[in-house]
């Protein structure tokens, strides 16, 4: 199964960091069809209810590649500025004088 999940940023330059995720202790599960006599949502994980304890997931989460660093940050960089320029430009081209003006005089 593969989910669309962001990590954190990893170190530059060391392929894969592992993510272990261990068997929850809790479940949410409620009921659609929300019945009278439906008590909650929470359970409690014990051995009785619980089909596999031991099994973990394991997430690999790819690093950055160091080479790439610098041309990474010129584009990020360059897409901050060009964004900020544009919401000024449309803000000042679009901005209705007729409705600052109501509120000026109010």
């Amino acid at each position: 199964m593969e989910l669309p999940l962001h990590a954190r940023y990893q170190p530059l330059g060391h392929g894969f960091s592992r993510v272990e995720f261990a068997s929850p202790d809790l479940f949410l599960r409620c009921n659609v069809e929300r019945k009278e006599d439906d008590t909650g949502c929470l359970f409690l994980l014990d051995k009785q209810n619980a089909e596999s304890i031991d099994t973990q997931l394991v997430w690999e989460v790819p690093c950055g590649n160091r080479e790439h660093t610098e041309v990474v940050s010129a584009i990020t960089f360059i897409s901050a500025v060009v964004s900020a320029l544009l919401i000024i430009v449309a803000s000042i081209k679009y901005s209705d004088n007729a409705a600052s003006n109501v509120l000026k005089q109010s």
